[in-house]
């Protein structure tokens, strides 16, 4: 677009920023499975960024449930920047399985950015696949 400036024609061009569009990279891993009740479990995944903007820091949620689809346990944790094209490290999260949780089949999964930090193109795919794992 032709622009005056100081009595001078020139062109401006707009810079727009391109957005980032995280995913988890697999299938998260639980451990340790079997669990006891009332221990601790380690959620570890990877986050992939599809996308051509770089990803800044964020939040993931991870969550747990029984096998009758009711939450027993969830917390929030730090993510780290990612650039575009690249994965992170794998990152570990603790959440402890309350002590109580009967004996049978669990779910954990996350949702990454839980707080809408980031200009993501594709936020469909911020939910990570079901790991299960036994109590």
């Amino acid at each position: 677009m032709p622009l005056i400036v100081g009595g001078f024609l020139t062109t401006a061009m707009a810079a727009f920023g391109q957005q980032c569009d995280i995913l988890f990279q697999g299938t998260p891993v639980v451990s340790p499975d079997p669990v006891t009740a009332g221990r601790d479990i380690t959620f570890s995944y990877v986050i992939h960024n599809n996308g051509p903007g770089n990803a800044g820091t964020s939040q993931t949620l991870i969550h747990i449930e029984n096998s009758s689809g009711t939450a027993i346990a969830g917390e929030i944790f730090s993510a780290p920047a990612v650039n575009a094209g690249a994965n992170s490290s794998t990152q570990y999260c603790t959440l402890t399985v309350p002590a109580g949780s009967l004996t049978g089949t669990y779910t954990a999964y996350a949702f990454l950015d839980i707080e809408g930090q980031l200009d993501e193109s594709d936020t469909s795919n911020d939910r990570s696949p079901d790991v299960n794992f036994t109590v």
